[in-house]
């Protein structure tokens, strides 16, 4: 296993352009060019929203966010990994990172929305311990929407 360098960034840095222009070719199988950009702009400005970025030997190679919803309920969005880093559990690490974050601030459940094409995302939530289960909170549910949840 690969040990990577988890930190708070802002994914706006000049050198996660080519992660976050990765996770928008993966993202482009389900959504428009547009929808894909204003999704991640949404996420990452969203109030109570943390983000990570795992580094190997200083290249940003993973991320992912934490986003809180109140009631109890945070999400982990944009958990995404470069092809060329997987399978060597960096996206566990990061996924584990936002969990204890978010247990240490007293949240009970994390929450992760994903699309019934991405069936790696699929296999990654159900290997990390996550259930699959209805609608969670306010997100609209498309045919394609997977929705998981795990208590902490």
């Amino acid at each position: 296993m690969v040990q990577p360098k988890i930190d708070i960034e802002s994914p706006q840095q000049d050198d996660l352009k080519a992660l976050f222009t990765e996770l928008k070719t993966s993202l482009s199988r389900m959504s428009s060019s547009d929808a894909i950009d204003y999704q991640l702009t949404v996420d990452v400005s969203t109030p109570g929203a943390t983000s990570f970025v795992a580094r190997v030997d200083g290249k940003p190679v993973a991320t992912g966010a934490l986003v809180r919803h109140g009631n109890g309920v945070a999400e982990a969005k944009r958990l995404f990994t470069e092809p060329a880093y997987r399978k060597h559990g960096i996206g566990r690490a990061i996924l584990r990172h936002i969990a204890s974050l978010a247990k240490s601030e007293g949240l009970r459940e994390l929450v992760i929305v994903t699309d019934a094409n991405l069936t790696e995302s699929i296999a990654f939530c159900e290997k990390a311990g996550f259930e699959r289960t209805e609608k969670v909170l306010n997100h609209a549910p498309t045919k394609q929407s997977v929705f998981f949840r795990k208590a902490l």
